[in-house]
């Protein structure tokens, strides 16, 4: 199962301006954080998988994702060499990704020396990649931090439309159970900045 990981505008579904965040929201990074980190098992890590664009507007100091398996989608599958990133691989499409989890679930290319196996997925940017994983078929949830932010406007990027007839909107119940921790409900203020932790599933 995939989950989407987003912060976008309410307004327009604006998740990005110049390659970098149109916000600061130190609670939302914090809480993108703690989802993509927290796994079922301590034998386990989870997967991000992320574009060539959003991997390189991760500060290098701050790639790769740490404690988390990333996964850059890209057709230059040479791009991590000169870096050479721990726990990390660059494949030519989600479906190659999600078939190199399957290996490595299977034991047939071991993480860690076969110690660890991947347990959750997650797709983080950019729109492409989350275009793409919202048309794939089987479950694929979206957690969606609604961003109202008066600045919306000057997004030159955009998180693709959500057809509520087709992910349809969940509890914040069932949206803590699938975080597995306690998720502030309603809007919050941070910055002058109002957000919502929002969880859409699609319906199969």
């Amino acid at each position: 199962m995939l989950t989407l990981v987003v912060a976008a505008a309410a307004l327009n579904n604006g998740i990005g301006v110049n390659n970098d965040l149109p916000w600061r929201l130190p609670t939302d990074l914090a809480y993108f954080n703690n989802v993509t980190r927290t796994t079922t098992s301590t034998t386990a890590i989870n997967a991000c998988i992320m574009g060539r664009r959003t991997w390189l507007s991760i500060p290098r100091r701050f790639r790769p994702l740490d404690n988390r398996y990333n996964i850059v989608i890209t057709r230059d599958t040479h791009l991590l060499d000169k870096e050479l990133p721990p726990n990390s691989i660059a494949l030519p499409s989600i479906a190659s990704a999600l078939a190199h989890i399957e290996q490595i679930n299977s034991g047939q290319v071991p993480l860690d020396g076969g110690l660890l196996r991947i347990d959750k997925v997650f797709v983080c940017g950019g729109r492409a990649i989350y275009e793409e994983a919202m048309g794939m078929p089987g479950s694929v949830r979206i957690l969606f931090t609604s961003v109202h932010y008066d600045g919306a406007g000057r997004c030159d990027t955009f998180f693709p439309p959500i057809d509520q007839a087709v992910f349809v909107p969940q509890t914040h119940a069932s949206l803590e159970k699938l975080v597995g921790f306690p998720v502030p409900a309603g809007v919050q203020t941070e910055n002058g900045i109002g957000f919502e932790f929002l969880l859409f599933e699609k319906q199969t």
